[in-house]
């Protein structure tokens, strides 16, 4: 941290910030009203990710270890997801109903996930995103969740 240079993204509002764990030189950004940009280059070029919408802010952003699923969360409009290897992101169906979506934990390749949001308090599935269900906190705003992952060491 003792230099910082300044990417192409001048002049844009950055949310989130994610490198994919599984693909060196691959950064995800959520940015205020520009949504989802991604780099292939280490972060020298970044290019818009297609999600139905031009205006939309992305404010999380997680996953991409081997095996999970990337998980963006959105101002008003909940979730969309995208596996891994193929890259191809869709809205979530249902995910609307958190509204904005302030923070994400992943756990069990993505099986269990929490997301902390806008006066919607903490929501959760166990399934991939096939169910949900509130999960605690209604009415609060939730901007950090931390997920833990166990280590086992030799």
């Amino acid at each position: 941290g003792r230099s910082w240079k300044t990417l192409t993204l001048e002049g844009i509002a950055i949310r989130a910030i994610m490198r994919q764990p599984i693909a060196p030189g691959v950064y995800w950004v959520g940015t205020e009203y520009k949504g989802l940009l991604t780099s292939h280059d280490g972060g020298y070029v970044f290019t818009p990710v297609p999600l139905g919408e031009d205006s939309l802010s992305i404010y999380a952003l997680a996953g991409g270890a081997p095996g999970e699923p990337l998980v963006a969360g959105s101002y008003q409009r909940g979730l969309f997801i995208a596996d891994a290897d193929e890259l191809a992101w869709r809205h979530l169906e249902g995910s609307e109903q958190f509204g904005t979506v302030f923070t994400i934990a992943m756990l069990e390749s993505g099986q269990r996930m929490y997301f902390g949001t806008h006066e919607n308090g903490v929501w959760r599935t166990i399934d991939g995103g096939a169910n949900w269900e509130a999960f605690g906190l209604a009415g609060a705003d939730v901007r950090k969740l931390f997920s833990t992952r166990i280590v086992k060491l030799p």
